[in-house]
């Protein structure tokens, strides 16, 4: 039980830290893209933000 509650907890901290951060990164580069969202006064541009 005890290795399946590793298993289970490493595969959520997977999902949390690189599949939802992903996602999360495309709907907002589209959402900029359509114009819904807009970035804040002094911000760099998203996609010299994104590279560095």
């Amino acid at each position: 039980m005890l290795e399946a509650w590793k298993f289970f907890s490493i595969r959520r901290q997977f999902t949390g830290q690189h599949f939802a951060r992903q996602v999360y990164a495309l709907w907002l580069e589209e959402a900029l893209d359509k114009g819904d969202v807009s970035l804040p006064t002094g911000a760099p541009d998203f996609y010299n933000a994104k590279t560095t």
